[in-house]
């Protein structure tokens, strides 16, 4: 514990707290929400003990959509479950991450959330085009919600050729 150094953001209010402070804040996300999730109301308990943020979709297929390593004709999109999940995430303060979720998925997630959803680590497809990457559009209608997207400085999703520097 380094409480001089660290502060746990639990509000939108703690941002401003770790700022003037002089502290780093860090937030309690997962990559898991669709299978932390089982029930609506599981939401709620995970915000309870200090999680902040869940991705919708890490890899695969879950009850909430699909992720974007799966083949595109796959994605079904936001299901009916995970509606009801993003619902009560922007209910209660818990902010929705479309960062592994595919296009489809995404853009429902984006879509169906009446807060800001965060891309917590990608790039824009423009710079780097991989799957995970975003497109203008995709970072257009995420700017549209009042999302926010975290940089991802994996070589793989930075550049393609050598050598991947800090300077890209």
């Amino acid at each position: 514990s380094h409480p001089d150094d660290l502060m746990l953001l639990t509000s939108p209010e703690s941002f401003d707290q770790a700022q003037a402070s002089g502290r780093i804040g860090f937030l309690v996300g997962t990559h898991h929400g669709g299978e932390l999730f089982r029930t609506v109301d599981d939401v709620n308990l995970y915000h309870d003990i200090g999680l902040r943020h869940a991705l919708i979709t890490p890899f695969g297929q879950n009850r909430l959509g699909t992720a974007v390593n799966e083949d595109a004709g796959l994605d079904g999109g936001l299901t009916r479950f995970g509606r009801a999940i993003v619902e009560r995430m922007n209910r209660i303060g818990m902010a929705v991450d479309v960062t592994h979720s595919g296009l489809k998925t995404r853009r429902e997630a984006i879509e169906a959330s009446t807060k800001p959803v965060v891309i917590t680590h990608a790039n824009a497809a423009a710079v780097c085009p991989t799957p995970r990457n975003n497109s203008d559009e995709m970072l257009r209608a995420l700017a549209a919600n009042g999302g926010v997207i975290g940089l991802m400085f994996w070589r793989g999703m930075v550049r393609h050729e050598e050598p991947v520097t800090v300077e890209h």
